[in-house]
């Protein structure tokens, strides 16, 4: 049986990193798309819409 702390356990806190990463990942796929995409190169200010 897995130890509660604080009303939890531990998958719980594992489960939500692991969806945390996820949507960070998937906003970062996004961005690179769109940057590739439209060739805004927001580092360095160069925006070519």
């Amino acid at each position: 049986m897995l130890a509660r702390v604080h009303g939890t356990d531990e998958s719980v806190g594992i489960a939500s990193l692991i969806s945390g990463t996820r949507s960070m990942l998937a906003l970062a796929y996004d961005l690179v798309a769109l940057n590739e995409r439209h060739n805004i190169y927001v580092g360095m200010l160069i925006l070519n819409d």
